[in-house]
């Protein structure tokens, strides 16, 4: 199934020349990563092609666009693709504005690893056994001979290191290594990367972070940590929502907790909620109630409802789900 996948794909890429590469909303580093990868593909072949998503880069994964190939203006494309690729993204909604940009006879190829994907595309490439897209693109550029470049090295690392959870979520496989350890020998500094990620915050970032810690919430006798987000508190520390990617994990350093979120008031009436749990408790089904989805042990949604009343509507939901032992 998946060399046939990969083969049409390659077909269409061979055959047509102008080409538009997008995600979901809030782009992290799984697709990110994998977008650039493919455009490398894309610019080898002498392709057109734009890479345009919603909403804004965070700070931590610049790096990895030297080229500053990513646009995030409704404005960004000035030409009409015969093809849109749609990577790591479930549903062709969740793009956001780069929906309007994909006109009605575009060829559509979705390329996804999660379980919820609604099977949009003309072509879907969809892994349910993929650790992250980038493994997916890995296998895309390699099997047409590709030579990847040290930045689309890097990129596909990007991706892999960060939708594993540096490689401690479960859906890590001996796979996800073997190719991060061919990633390594083509020149690779898994530590660069790492710190760049992870260690690298700004001021603004770090105090933010230090104040939402403090302010964090216990739930359920210690199941369920939260923390609360609101635009106020950006204005507060000069901060921007892009740079609170990954806030979330910082729920789960607390012993005991089954499920972390974190609530982002991300415009008057609009919340989104990031969430994280351990094994004993499956994300997917539970972001579904509200429109969410995502994996077993990360997921999210958005609620169209002033942060209090989200983070009253989703705590009350959990409780049934503890109360019923699911």
């Amino acid at each position: 199934m998946k060399k046939k996948k990969i083969n049409e794909i390659i077909e269409v890429i061979r055959t047509k020349n102008r080409f538009l590469v997008t995600s979901h909303q809030d782009s992290d580093g799984d697709s990110l990563g994998s977008q650039l990868a493919l455009g490398e593909l894309l610019s080898s072949w002498e392709k057109r092609f734009k890479i345009v998503n919603q909403g804004e880069i965070a700070s931590k994964y610049k790096f990895l666009d030297k080229q500053g190939l990513i646009e995030t203006s409704e404005a960004a494309l000035d030409f009409r693709p015969e093809v849109v690729f749609v990577l790591e993204c479930p549903d062709l909604s969740r793009v956001g504005f780069v929906q309007n940009m994909i006109p009605e006879d575009a060829l559509l190829i979705n390329i996804d690893h999660h379980q919820e994907n609604s099977h949009f595309g003309d072509i879907d490439w969809v892994d349910l056994k993929a650790s992250a897209v980038g493994e997916m693109i890995y296998d895309l550029l390699i099997s047409v001979g590709h030579h990847l470049s040290p930045d689309a090295a890097e990129q596909i690392y990007a991706a892999i290191l960060t939708d594993t959870g540096r490689f401690r979520f479960r859906g890590t496989s001996a796979r996800s290594l073997h190719i991060c350890a061919k990633l390594l020998r083509l020149g690779v500094d898994p530590e660069k990367i790492t710190d760049r990620i992870y260690f690298s915050y700004g001021e603004a970032n770090l105090r933010l972070l230090g104040d939402l810690i403090r302010r964090m919430e216990v739930f359920f006798g210690g199941r369920v940590c939260v923390l609360s987000l609101s635009n106020g508190d950006l204005e507060r520390f000069n901060a921007s929502f892009a740079d609170t990617e990954g806030f979330v994990d910082y729920t789960q350093y607390l012993e005991g907790v089954e499920v972390g979120i974190l609530f982002k008031e991300i415009a008057p009436g609009v919340t989104k909620a990031s969430m994280r749990s351990n094994d004993a408790f499956n994300l997917i089904p539970f972001a579904k109630n509200f429109g969410g989805g995502g994996h077993k042990g990360a997921a999210g949604c958005t609620i169209y409802k002033p942060l209090k009343e989200a983070k009253r509507l989703i705590l009350g939901h959990l409780k049934q789900c503890f109360d019923h032992g699911t």
